[in-house]
């Protein structure tokens, strides 16, 4: 990007990333139902990749920590992907 971007906004410091609140969705109780749905599903991709047990229990926490909302997220992804490619 170097190349394409002015000095000025490519050497900024004060850059921050943006950040998606997975937590929230996790929280909140109609994402919740929706991801819990897309987890238990029969045959559901994401067990060629997770412990299905160990995912279940993280989204059934009532407290979720950033870390286990990333990896649900990043379950949830994977499952996606999977089912939409067929790995």
């Amino acid at each position: 990007m170097k190349k394409y971007l002015p000095k000025q906004i490519y050497n900024r410091t004060d850059k921050i990333g943006y950040e998606t609140p997975e937590k929230n969705w996790f929280l909140n109780r109609k994402f919740k139902d929706l991801f819990n749905d897309i987890i238990t599903t029969n045959n559901s991709p994401l067990s060629n990749y997770f412990n299905m047990n160990e995912l279940t229990k993280i989204i059934n926490m009532d407290e979720l920590s950033e870390h286990n909302a990333q990896v649900l997220w990043k379950a949830i992804s994977v499952g996606l992907w999977s089912e939409k490619f067929k790995t």
